[in-house]
């Protein structure tokens, strides 16, 4: 069985580093949740709009997508 032997008076800074490292971790939170709190969010119309016209502008480059896939291949199919 494998021991480990910590040095008198080594763990209390092994503890003292994994404080500092939770206390790090709790400072990102609480700074992440204060800039989410800065945030300015879209309003469900603005989003609604956008979802729209991404939608519509996908659908009309497959459409021309398609169009020009079927004149090529139409175009191979004359050639070869």
């Amino acid at each position: 069985m494998l021991q480990v032997r910590i040095l008198p008076g080594l763990s209390k800074y092994h503890r003292a580093g994994f404080d500092a490292i939770m206390k790090k971790i709790f400072r990102f939170f609480e700074e992440s949740y204060a800039e989410l709190k800065k945030v300015t969010w879209p309003s469900r119309e603005d989003v609604s709009a956008s979802t729209r016209i991404v939608l519509i502008s996908v659908a009309l480059i497959a459409a021309a997508l398609g169009v020009v896939d079927y004149i090529l291949f139409q175009a191979m199919e004359l050639i070869f």
